[in-house]
């Protein structure tokens, strides 16, 4: 009976079970935790490669988009990633594989890594593997570009006309880098002042109207003659820069005769339509005018891919006149449509279609100086500079109305808040408009630009 008695307390006592289970469990437990921490090392190692493997991608994306041939471009990513690695993760690396899809203009890279284990060797495996990857598509779209260049008096000042043009050649050269294959990319530029010019070519355009030449032998009889006596210096304004010139009084003569040829010449400028075509592109049956012995910029280049050409054109930009905005940007929406008076761009329906971008960049050092004296006379002599911003806010709205992106460059040491404010609202989504205080910062933001027309997009 007592025996009996042992075995049923043996078996009723549940203390000794507990130790055995523990026991048991605490191999497979301790397995368990050391796994996840393997895992989690492996984990780590794949997440920090990755930063290297996404900058690799770009870097050989670069060198395809600057005209590198595929083992170049293979060789900058391989460098690059090297060069990003630490000593660890140099010693875990096994290999790096860079592609190039030409058909899907796609660049991929790989890095395949192996870390050690620490618990799970005793399972047999000793190390994991990890291959961080990252892709980015090339640009395959098309891209129409405008720029909108002030060339005014105030752009002499500070060495700015300089930075624009070694910016703007940059930004050309930036942009046509990316037609490898075939063309993708073409721009054009509008120089602007107080006017802009069209070319004496199309004098005889079916869109516009311009007078005759014409020069006349004229003889006048004068009573007055400056008198040199009275002469004294005066300061003046142009284009908002303080400048200082000679005044004299005239003093009554005997009557005398004075003969001179007067001229009245065209030389490519134009003046404003009536409102609202004066801000739009449309209805050409009301031609653009044609203004006589005025002056105005270099011509306006049409949209080209022609990398000679536009550095030409840059190249001769000068500075003279003054300030009148909205002029500069109804002829870059001109420019860049498919309709005349320049109808090189591609139809809007078909740049949405084709997925081609239209893009105009206005760049200005300062705000508005004069407005058009409309209604009426088509010249651009008036003070009412509140009507010439209303009419810049109207044309950048017109131009982002076509589904134009349109980005927005305030140029200088100091632009009025004003002027900041109206240049940021007329950019697209007010988030467009780059503020470029010296020649390092407009170089950068036409750099800035041109990255974000390239588009490079990572995916993982």
């Amino acid at each position: 009976m007592k025996r009996w008695l042992d075995a049923k307390r043996f078996l009723n006592d549940t203390s000794g079970n507990i130790a055995m289970t523990t026991a048991l469990l605490i191999v497979p437990l301790m397995m368990a935790g050391g796994v996840a921490l393997d895992y989690s090392r492996v984990t780590q190692q794949d997440s920090r490669m990755q930063n290297a493997v996404d900058g690799a991608v770009l870097v050989a994306a670069r060198a395809i988009m600057d005209g590198k041939d595929t083992k170049q471009a293979k060789a900058d990513a391989r460098t690059y990633l090297k060069a990003n690695l630490t000593a660890a993760q140099l010693g875990e690396l096994q290999k790096i594989q860079v592609k190039y899809d030409r058909k899907a203009e796609r660049v991929t890279v790989t890095a395949f890594g192996e870390t050690p284990t620490s618990i799970m060797k005793i399972a047999g495996i000793s190390k994991l593997d990890y291959s961080p990857y990252a892709s980015v598509n090339l640009p395959n779209g098309n891209v129409e570009i405008v720029m909108v260049l002030d060339t005014t008096y105030s752009m002499s000042q500070d060495g700015k006309i300089g930075a624009l043009k070694s910016a703007a050649t940059d930004f050309v050269d930036d942009m046509l880098a990316l037609n490898r294959s075939q063309t993708r990319v073409k721009i054009g530029i509008v120089p602007f002042a107080r006017y802009v010019n069209v070319g004496l070519d199309n004098r005889n355009a079916k869109w516009i109207d311009v007078p005759d030449d014409t020069s006349e032998q004229v003889t006048e009889t004068r009573t007055w003659k400056s008198d040199p006596s009275t002469c004294r210096k005066y300061t003046y304004y142009k284009d908002g820069v303080e400048r200082t010139g000679t005044r004299c009084d005239s003093k009554k003569v005997e009557p005398y005769e004075v003969t001179y040829t007067r001229k009245k010449t065209w030389r490519g400028c134009v003046g404003s339509r009536q409102y609202p075509l004066n801000l739009e592109d449309r209805k050409y049956n009301k031609k653009v005018p044609g203004l006589l012995n005025v002056g105005c910029p270099n011509r306006i280049t049409e949209l080209t891919d022609s990398k000679t050409k536009l550095h030409s054109e840059i190249k001769a930009l000068h500075p003279n006149d003054t300030t009148y905005i909205p002029t500069g940007l109804v002829w870059g929406l001109r420019t860049i449509s498919p309709k005349e008076p320049f109808d090189d761009g591609i139809s809007y329906f078909a740049a949405a279609k084709n997925n081609t971008q239209k893009v105009i960049i206005l760049m200005s050092d300062g705000e508005n100086q004069i407005s058009a004296n409309l209604p009426g006379w088509a010249g651009h002599n008036k003070k009412n500079l509140d009507q010439a911003n209303d009419w810049t806010d109207e044309a950048c709205t017109n131009i982002k109305n076509e589904n134009i992106k349109l980005f927005t460059i305030g140029f200088g040491k100091s632009i009025a808040a004003e002027t900041s404010k109206l240049l940021t609202k007329c950019s697209t989504d007010g988030e467009n408009y780059l503020r470029a205080s010296d020649s390092a910062a407009l170089s950068a933001s036409f750099s800035d630009i041109a990255a974000r027309i390239s588009q490079l997009y990572l995916s993982r």
